[in-house]
């Protein structure tokens, strides 16, 4: 993967491009305050959820997908998807949609194509490979 299109770099410059006064890295809190923070978690939300969407995805109907495929790094979209969940502008009739995102956060695992797309072997491989959905991300999030 290009240095360039890494999630944590794609994360980045969207952080930026919605806030160009700011120059240090991504917060690991957002600002309840700040309407551009509500629009970043907001955008990594929206494109999450796009992701959970994408019927061409070939893990789609397994248990577990490779954390590679979030659009975003592990932990800024959970700091976004908490961030959406507690703000007052998200729209209550969106919560329940936040809350599922964030049970199914935690079915993207550390594996890359190795992960099988089979639904009845993708479960066994993860806990034979002691892929704990917990465990911190190496792709360098917030």
């Amino acid at each position: 993967m290009n240095q360039d299109t890494t999630p944590l770099r794609t994360a980045e410059r969207l952080w930026r491009k919605l806030n160009p006064s700011e120059r240090g890295p991504i917060p690991t809190a957002l600002d309840p305050l700040n309407p551009l923070d509500f629009e970043f978690a907001k955008t990594v939300v929206a494109d999450y959820g796009d992701l959970l969407a994408d019927e061409s995805n070939p893990w789609n109907g397994c248990m577990y997908q490779p954390e590679g495929l979030l659009p975003y790094p592990k932990a800024i979209v959970r700091l976004c998807l908490d961030y959406v969940a507690s703000s007052r502008r998200t729209p209550t009739f969106l919560l329940d949609s936040v809350m599922g995102g964030l049970v199914c956060l935690d079915c993207f695992v550390r594996a890359g194509d190795e992960l099988p797309m089979d639904p009845d072997k993708n479960s066994l491989y993860v806990v034979e490979h002691d892929l704990s959905p917990d465990a911190p991300s190496k792709d360098g999030g917030a």
